[in-house]
């Protein structure tokens, strides 16, 4: 683990913490950014790639496949991503219900704003930090930390590519009123410093040497492609 990329998050983290006392710029924020949303259903979609059902289902194995068919990235099995991932999440919503900030629908500047759009279904508490920006920002991490083999045009496209994608997504989450800044922004660093931690040996033994691991990661992507196709998971959209 490289001392200096911790520290780099640990700062990120801190900041985003900080930022919570500067409400009124949050406010601003979110003011501006949900101006800027000239197509709802569109920032509806892209918000949802940060969920974690589409992430198992779709992001997940094809990221895992793209990286054991190239010769650009050195192969991240499903279970680099699912296992660490299961963690991560459970710590996130821990935060989330110790913490429980209050989310921008709860903001009466905001409500008394006609023209301030939210995305339904709305939530009131627990805005700290983002559950979608943390998702996404594992998952692009993961693929980055575990799988750059060598620093070619081809594969350094990929990376930012997946980069933009996971801040586009952070985004939408502050310009659908679902997030503030500093949700967003402790999110990305709460799961790069947890994927930091993956670097272990004594994590990369035991994700390495299970079979059971690599069943279970199978089944949960299964499980997440049912639930995605089969039971409606995004009918509110």
């Amino acid at each position: 683990m490289n001392a200096k990329i911790l520290s780099l998050f640990g700062c990120i983290i801190i900041s985003s913490i900080l930022l919570k006392f500067f409400k009124d710029f949050e406010v601003f924020v979110v003011i501006h950014l949900n101006q800027l949303l000239f197509n709802e259903l569109l920032f509806r979609y892209i918000t949802e790639i940060g969920n974690a059902v589409f992430l198992i289902a779709i992001v997940v194995p094809v990221l895992s496949l793209l990286s054991y068919s190239s010769n650009h990235f050195k192969y991240v099995p499903l279970r680099m991503f699912l296992i660490p991932g299961i963690f991560l999440g459970i710590f996130v919503q821990l935060v989330k219900e110790v913490l429980n900030f209050p989310r921008p629908a709860t903001n009466e500047r905001l409500l008394s704003d006609e023209s301030i759009i939210f995305f339904e279904p709305i939530f009131f508490q627990g805005a700290y930090p983002s559950g979608h920006t943390a998702s996404i920002f594992f998952v692009f991490y993961v693929f980055y930390r575990f799988g750059k083999k060598i620093s070619d045009y081809y594969s350094n496209v990929v990376f930012l590519s997946l980069f933009v994608l996971a801040s586009v997504v952070a985004v939408s989450r502050i310009m659908l009123g679902a997030h503030w800044l500093s949700d967003v922004i402790g999110a990305a660093g709460i799961s790069m410093l947890f994927v930091e931690f993956l670097k272990h040996k004594t994590i990369q033994k035991f994700l390495r040497g299970n079979i059971y691991i690599n069943i279970f990661s199978i089944s949960l992507v299964g499980l997440a492609f049912y639930t995605l196709f089969f039971l409606d998971a995004f009918d509110y959209l």
